[in-house]
């Protein structure tokens, strides 16, 4: 999943590119080359192995499970790490987030929580969506960072096959919890 519309004509609410566009913002892709900028990282564990950036155009970093594909559908873990151009309501910028989740096709929320994560303003949702021919199961984690007067958003999302949930609960877990944000 990336931060943007991923709705058709029966949209609930908001999505994170529907905020961002509203409040006339943008969310530009930060390099991990960078040395002014929050460093992101998520640790690689046995059997994934980290991918080309230009697998997943934008990313920050991608991690890909060769051993574990299912279905043909390779699990993946997906960092995006953008700088805000401007001031969000984080809230807002959070609530919008949630909206992108909901309105993937037949998407059936598991878990959420609007806990900080790590000190910073965040929100972990995951769920199970439609993803012909496939059901994945996803969880992404979103949180906004400040960092000296600027405002970054960082999203991890780890996605699998759903029938692999309870084989992958661990690998899924120490990503998620593995995410270091360091400003």
């Amino acid at each position: 999943m990336t931060p943007g519309d991923v709705g058709g004509s029966a949209r609930k609410r908001g999505t994170l590119l529907d905020y961002l566009d509203e409040n006339d913002l943008e969310c530009v892709p930060c390099s991990a080359a960078d040395p002014a900028v929050p460093i992101v990282t998520v640790p690689v564990l046995p059997g994934w192995t980290r991918a080309a950036p230009e697998t997943f155009p934008g990313a920050l970093s991608v991690l890909l499970a060769p051993d574990l594909v299912c279905n043909g559908f390779m699990p993946n873990a997906v960092v995006l790490h953008g700088q805000l151009s401007g001031a969000a309501d984080a809230d807002r910028l959070l609530d919008a987030a949630r909206g992108t989740s909901s309105q993937l096709p037949g998407w059936q929320e598991e878990e959420s929580s609007d806990a900080d994560f790590l000190g910073h303003r965040a929100l972990f949702v995951s769920g199970i969506y439609d993803a012909d021919p496939w059901m994945l199961a996803s969880t992404t984690r979103f949180v906004v960072v400040e960092s000296a007067g600027t405002q970054y958003l960082t999203q991890l999302t780890v996605t699998t096959v759903a029938e692999q949930t309870e084989a992958l609960a661990t690998d899924v877990m120490v990503i998620n919890l593995g995410l270091e944000i360091r400003v």
